[in-house]
C-alpha cells in the first residue's frame, strides 16, 4: 500500500506541473511599440517603429513646440506601457518607455525627439518708450528697416526700447542697451539654423502739421436723454477713422446741430441753462477704451463746436489701423438734456471721412453700460468732425 500511494502523489505533482506550465503558455510575450502618433495644434504625425531597433529617433517640423505636445502609443495587445504617454507634454528630453507584457516579459523603448532648426529671423516688435510715451514703431520685413515718427517732446538720443523677436533667434547688439537713436542704428538677428538678417532703424521727430475737417452735413442724430414711454434713455454716438499716417494727436471735435435742450414740466422745450460733461473715448479696432477725455461746457454753448484737447495725453495713432472715437453726454439720463451731432448720408472724397457712424440703442440708459463695447451700432453715415495733430 506504501509503493502505491507514492505512485499516486508522484501523478499528482506531474499533472499539476503539466496543467501549470500550460496556463503560462497561453499569456502573449509580445511587447512592441507598433506606431506612434504625435499630435500639435492641429497637426499630425504618424510613424510605424521597427520592432528590432529600441531608439526611436524623430525629427519634427520646425513649427512644432516639442516641448507642448501629446504623443499617442499603438502596442501589442494585452501589453502595457510605463509612462503613460497622456501624463506627457515636454518630449524635448530623451524618454524611455518599458512594454511589459501580458507573461510579464519587458522590453524598452528610448524615444528621441528632435525637431529642425528655425530659419526665422525677424524682429517682431520694437516699441519706443519714454516717461509719457509708448509707441510701437514701423517695421518694415521687405526693405528690414524700423521707421518711426515721434512727438518733438520725445528725445531721440534718450531712448528705451522694448523689443521682441523670433523664438529662438538673437540679436546683436542689444536694443535695450542702446539709447541713442538719433542716427541709423543696423541690428543683426541670427535665426537658430544660424541665418541672419539685418535691420535698420530710421527715427524722425514730427514736425509736419496734419488736419483733417470731415465737414460736409446733410443730416443730424440725436445724442443725450431721450425719453421712450416714461423713462429716459442716455444715447452715445461715434465715428470710425483711420489714418494714413502715424499721427500725434492734438485735438479732436464734434459738431452739434443746437445747443442741449431739455421738456420743462409744462411740456415746453427749453434750452438747458447749466454744466454739462461730454466723454470722448478713444477705442482701438475690438472697441477696447485705449484713452478718455472729458470736457465739461456751460451751456446754452456760445459755439456749436466742441474741441478737445487730447495733446496731454500722448495718443499716436498708427497709419492703416482702425479706430472708434465714441461719446456721450454724462449722467445724460438723469439730466434728462438733449441735442444732436450734424452728420453725412453721403460719402466724402475723402476716404478718412468715410468711416462708419456710431450710436447706441434705446435701453442703453446708465454710463457703465455705455463703456459696453457690445452695445454700439455701426450705421452708414459719417459725423461731423475735426482732427489735428503732427505727422
Amino acid at each position: 500500500m506504501k509503493k502505491k500511494y507514492i505512485i499516486y502523489l508522484f501523478l499528482f505533482i506531474t499533472t499539476f506541473s503539466c496543467n501549470n506550465d500550460d496556463s503560462n503558455a497561453e499569456l502573449s510575450n509580445e511587447n512592441e511599440i507598433t506606431n506612434i502618433i504625435f499630435n500639435y495644434n492641429d497637426n499630425r504625425l504618424e510613424i510605424a517603429v521597427d520592432p528590432l531597433s529600441k531608439t526611436i529617433n524623430k525629427t519634427l517640423p520646425t513649427a512644432w513646440d516639442i516641448t507642448n505636445m501629446s504623443a499617442q502609443f499603438i502596442i501589442s495587445d494585452s501589453a502595457t506601457l510605463s509612462p503613460d504617454p497622456s501624463t506627457i507634454s515636454d518630449f524635448s528630453k530623451p524618454i524611455t518607455f518599458t512594454v511589459t507584457a501580458q507573461n510579464g516579459e519587458k522590453s524598452n523603448y528610448n524615444l528621441v525627439i528632435s525637431k529642425l532648426p528655425s530659419d526665422d529671423r525677424d524682429i517682431i516688435s520694437f516699441i519706443i518708450q519714454n516717461k509719457e510715451t509708448k509707441i510701437s514703431s514701423n517695421i518694415n520685413s521687405d526693405s528690414n528697416t524700423i521707421e518711426q515718427r515721434v512727438p518733438p517732446h520725445v528725445d531721440l538720443s534718450q531712448l528705451s526700447i522694448n523689443y521682441k523677436i523670433s523664438k529662438n533667434a538673437s540679436i546683436s547688439p542689444d536694443p535695450s542697451t542702446i539709447k541713442d537713436y538719433s542716427n541709423p542704428v543696423s541690428f543683426t538677428v541670427t535665426s537658430e539654423s544660424n541665418e541672419t538678417k539685418t535691420y535698420t532703424t530710421n527715427f524722425k521727430i514730427m514736425d509736419e502739421e496734419a488736419y483733417y475737417s470731415c465737414t460736409e452735413r446733410s443730416a443730424s442724430v440725436m445724442i443725450g436723454a431721450v425719453k421712450q414711454a416714461s423713462e429716459y434713455f442716455n444715447v452715445g454716438l461715434g465715428q470710425s477713422l483711420t489714418p494714413d499716417n502715424d499721427i500725434f494727436l492734438q485735438t479732436y471735435s464734434i459738431l452739434f446741430s443746437r445747443p442741449f435742450v431739455f421738456v420743462s414740466e409744462n411740456g415746453e422745450t427749453e434750452e438747458y441753462a447749466g454744466d454739462a460733461t461730454l466723454r470722448l473715448q478713444l477705442r482701438n479696432e475690438n472697441g477696447f477704451i485705449l484713452n478718455f477725455k472729458d470736457f465739461t461746457f456751460n451751456n446754452p454753448m456760445e459755439s456749436l463746436w466742441r474741441e478737445f484737447d487730447l495733446s496731454n495725453l500722448n495718443i499716436i495713432l498708427k497709419k492703416n489701423t482702425l479706430y472708434h472715437f465714441t461719446w456721450y453726454i454724462v449722467d445724460g439720463e438723469q439730466l434728462k438734456i438733449t441735442s444732436s451731432n450734424t452728420s453725412s448720408t453721403q460719402l466724402y472724397a475723402s476716404s478718412f471721412c468715410n468711416g462708419q457712424g456710431l450710436a447706441t440703442p434705446l435701453g442703453s440708459s446708465s454710463d457703465t453700460m455705455l463703456e459696453e463695447w457690445g452695445i454700439w451700432n455701426t450705421f452708414d453715415w459719417h459725423f461731423n468732425f475735426k482732427l489735428s495733430g503732427l505727422k
